[in-house]
């Protein structure tokens, strides 16, 4: 069952929909996509274990070099 997952965090936004993932709208600073509970939590961990991840921290990190 499909419901609206709410995501803060932009790599990982940017991981779930590039997995093929709805994105359905934005609130605030945070991803609206439609996902089902299950393919949510397995995403995260997809991309918690994944080189997007450490991507993602070395652009932040290098972001910060520059202010």
């Amino acid at each position: 069952m499909s419901t609206i997952v709410k995501i803060k965090d932009l790599g990982l936004a940017a991981f779930i929909n590039g997995k093929g993932e709805k994105l359905v709208g934005c609130e605030g600073r945070a991803f609206l996509f439609e996902c089902d509970a299950t393919r949510e939590k397995e995403l995260r961990i997809s991309y918690a274990n994944s080189c997007c991840r450490d991507h993602d921290n070395n652009v932040m990190y290098l972001r910060t070099l520059l202010n």
